[in-house]
């Protein structure tokens, strides 16, 4: 048994060992943090989730919504690279929430160049998730307040760099 267990183990921990070389990771923008919270909080954020971005965050922190809330946000870098979030958070009843967002990141226009260096046309790029989320309070405690929750996101990504496209779930 303790084999098994070791074995697993070692498993567990030798598949980051094994993850791909530079610049083969896809959907990057995703790590873009879309909460001005949780960026304040250089993103330690999942267990004090607490409203609409808890979508992206933790799902079961949804069901701490108690009203509709909708959370919009917008950050503009360099080199016209901008990063929106869109999410919505929909209490059905006390203690059960859904909520859907929407995340984007644009690079403006990149230039394309062929072998021999000379410019080419523009090349086009699409970055997206699409989320659906569910958060649920489980039980509350003596003056009513949550304490186990549990949630969930479905997700599609898509990315697009010129006529090469990736989706997922």
């Amino acid at each position: 048994m303790r084999k098994i267990l070791v074995g697993m183990v070692v498993l567990v921990f030798a598949f980051p060992l094994f993850g791909g070389s530079p610049g083969t990771s896809g959907a990057l923008f995703l790590n873009y943090s879309p909460s001005a919270r949780a960026t304040a909080m250089t993103d330690a954020y999942s267990s004090l989730s607490d409203d609409v971005f808890s979508i992206y965050y933790n799902p079961a922190g949804l069901g701490y919504v108690e009203l509709f809330q909708g959370g919009l946000s917008y950050t503009r870098s360099f080199q016209d690279i901008s990063n929106q979030y869109l999410a919505i958070a929909y209490p059905y009843k006390i203690g059960q929430v859904f909520g859907v967002s929407y995340h984007s990141l644009s690079y403006g226009d990149i230039q394309g160049y062929d072998a021999r260096g000379l410019s080419t046309n523009k090349i086009d790029t699409s970055n997206y998730a699409i989320s659906f989320g569910y958060g649920k309070v489980l039980t509350k405690d003596e003056i009513e307040r949550p304490v186990l929750n549990l949630g969930g996101n479905l997700k599609y990504i898509s990315q697009t760099l010129d006529n090469v496209g990736a989706n997922t779930f």
